[in-house]
């Protein structure tokens, strides 16, 4: 394995939908440091899309270069058809909601919601109807008097929301909404945004670094890697088929074993995988590349530690367990596999299990070849 190689069978790629932001070969620098290497993807009408990466990466720059914060230092950026090179942010079809919510202490709920509508000077009758119908449409009702100082994390970021959405943006952005949450008003949020943004049928543009958070609430997820993307699909192929070790490490967790390439195959390869075995793997199972740099990835769920109870499986490896973490209805056992320095994670519920190993437990690993992925770098 001396040269990066192609996958000779790359998926079949689907029709594109009708986009209503379109990134060409967009780049941003500060001085001369490149912040955003050249971009180009687009993002379709209606959808939830989320750019997740870990910090630093660029993701808040692009989310300003869209909503009219910065401007590009070179490429195009479409909105509705219409090149946005000068059209400053607030004649943009585009609002935000930003990590802080922003909201004015000294006004009540409803001036907070009408302050939008008000600097367009839109008749107060009008202003009244459209902050009752933004505040309903958030769970707010009846709120418009309180003051937004005696309002919870909460309350304050559906105030944010309603606040965007009454100026009836075409694209409304996100920059990590929730992250000031505890983590059960986290979860409830995320649950009222998808369906806030299913029922109003506008593209949501969320800029987050949580991974799961991404999984939850988006049709598609673009993982950024050091100002460019790494990889943009749906978050099960993300999550089913990442292209890169990068993108498998960083959405969800996954386990990496070594391996040597023992005969290339018609459909597939027949590979030498540490601890493992003799294995062949299909075409659909090496996303991407593969070279001398790549590893076997397999997600902690796809093994399972083998009891009297279990069924069967085809494949077994013997193990012990080193270590193991309860999380209620999940346990998640560190196996040392034999002929390997590494820890494997693996995941078990409990409601199917009927014996919780223990440290130093010696045990039998079973893991099937088809959920064996090929990650180049």
């Amino acid at each position: 394995m001396n040269e990066l190689r192609s996958n000779p069978h790359p998926p079949n790629q689907e029709p594109k939908p009708s986009p209503i932001i379109e990134i060409n070969n967009l780049e941003k620098y500060y001085g001369a440091h490149q912040v955003l290497e050249p971009i180009q993807f687009a993002i379709n009408q209606g959808e939830f899309f989320t750019i997740v990466g870990p910090s630093g990466c660029g993701k808040t720059t692009l989310l300003r270069v869209i909503a009219g914060f910065e401007e590009p230092s070179s490429g195009t950026l479409i909105i509705d058809g219409q090149n946005m090179a000068g059209v400053t942010g607030n004649l943009r079809p585009t609002n935000m909601v930003f990590q802080s919510y922003a909201i004015f202490p000294h006004m009540t709920v409803g001036e907070n919601v009408a302050y939008g509508l008000e600097a367009r000077k839109v008749a107060k009758s009008v202003i009244k109807q459209e902050v009752n119908k933004a505040l309903a449409m958030v769970g707010l009702e009846g709120l418009n008097s309180r003051p937004s100082n005696a309002l919870s994390g909460g309350q304050k970021q559906r105030v944010a929301l309603a606040r965007a959405l009454i100026l009836k943006p075409k694209v409304l952005l996100l920059d990590e909404p929730l992250s000031a949450l505890d983590k059960k008003m986290r979860e409830q949020m995320q649950y009222e945004l998808r369906q806030l943004q299913r029922s109003v049928g506008i593209t949501f543009v969320l800029v987050t670094h949580d991974q799961e958070e991404a999984l939850t609430m988006s049709d598609r997820i673009a993982v950024m890697d050091i100002g460019n993307i790494a990889q943009l699909d749906t978050p099960e192929i993300l999550y089913n088929r990442p292209v890169s070790r990068y993108v498998a490490n960083f959405v969800g967790t996954m386990n990496f074993l070594d391996f040597k390439i023992i005969d290339e195959l018609n459909d597939g390869l027949e590979l030498e995988v540490e601890s493992l075995g003799r294995v062949k793997v299909d075409w659909d199972q090496i996303p991407r590349k593969y070279g001398p740099n790549s590893v076997i990835g397999m997600r902690p769920e796809r093994f399972t530690v083998l009891s009297d109870k279990h069924t069967p499986q085809s494949r077994t490896t013997r193990g012990t367990i080193v270590n193991n973490q309860y999380f209620g209805d999940m346990t998640y056992y560190d196996v040392m596999l034999e002929g390997s320095s590494k820890e494997l994670t693996i995941s078990m519920r409990n409601s199917d299990m009927n014996v919780q190993f223990t440290i130093g437990d010696q045990v039998d690993v079973g893991w099937d070849a088809a959920s064996l992925l090929v990650l180049d770098e």
